[in-house]
């Protein structure tokens, strides 16, 4: 989901909330954890629970920075953070709700490692407290949700619209983020007042079935030593829609068009003949 966030990274909420130790590493950019709540607006006016899904990653500057990651949970067993790109390790485990999601990732205290690669080692530990979700559920209008069924290609500009969003009393930096997958279409980092997001549909392929996602995000930042951190406590709502076909020609236009090729056919036929006989004229003594 291209404008929502994909350098999601770690978190600590402030003021006794989390607790957030570091240490000091220019190459580790962010680190840390994220819990989304999801739905489904499967019409212009409904929207539906579709599960959880819970985060934790960390990104650094340059491909080989560290070799390999971890996440602990509680002192338990370390769980693996493959790389999820060549500058970031991460896992995204799906849950069919929250509490499922809470079970396997409860409140307490969670260790982010990495170990050298061509920098020291480092470690980021948060105490996880509390929750920090909205209490609302992102929607678009059914105006909006109607028009993108079906949308036109040949339009340069729509305007979908959504409710806003009240943050949860702990966040730090509340967004709101809009995004068409598979597109750069989307607006990314809007206040949770925001309303609307405008698109190009010139921007899109006819005939081609896309997913959005319209995303709340309670956001807790910290920056320690450099290094960004911070948790998410998002509430998501995911949709999808087909574009239109292209437009082909009506058949009295390709009647027209067809009579235009044999009309260029005819006079560039003539024009050869009489250049021709052009030419036979001049050779004639």
């Amino acid at each position: 989901m291209a404008l929502k966030k994909l350098l999601l990274g770690s978190a600590a909420i402030a003021g006794g909330l989390l607790a957030l130790g570091s240490q000091a590493n220019a190459q580790l950019q962010q680190a840390g954890t994220f819990k989304n709540l999801t739905h489904e607006q499967t019409d212009a006016t409904t929207v539906v629970s579709t599960g959880a899904f819970f985060n934790a990653l960390a990104d650094f500057t340059n491909p080989g920075d560290y070799s390999s990651a971890s996440l602990t949970v509680n002192g338990g067993t370390p769980q693996d953070l493959p790389l999820s790109s060549p500058t970031g390790f991460g896992i995204g485990p799906s849950f069919p709700d929250q509490a499922s999601m809470d079970a396997a990732y409860p409140f307490g205290t969670y260790v982010i490692a990495l170990t050298a690669g061509t920098q020291p080692a480092i470690s980021e530990t948060l105490n996880y407290t509390a929750d920090a979700y909205t209490s609302d559920t992102p929607q678009l209008a059914a105006a909006s949700f109607n028009a993108l069924q079906g949308l036109s290609t040949a339009l340069n500009s729509l305007t979908l619209n959504f409710n806003s969003f009240t943050p949860s009393g702990l966040t730090t930096t509340p967004f709101t983020f809009f995004s068409i997958g598979n597109s750069s279409q989307g607006c990314g980092f809007l206040s949770p007042s925001a309303t609307n997001c405008t698109i190009d549909p010139a921007a899109l392929s006819p005939d081609t079935t896309y997913s959005w996602e319209l995303d709340f995000s309670d956001r807790v930042e910290t920056n320690v030593n450099g290094v960004l951190t911070f948790t998410d406590f998002d509430v998501r709502t995911d949709g999808s829609f087909t574009t239109a076909a292209a437009a082909t020609p009506e058949p009295s236009t390709w009647a027209m068009m067809l009579l235009g090729f044999v009309g260029v056919g005819y006079l560039g036929r003539r024009r050869m003949k009489v250049a021709a006989l052009a030419r036979g004229a001049i050779a004639t003594p």
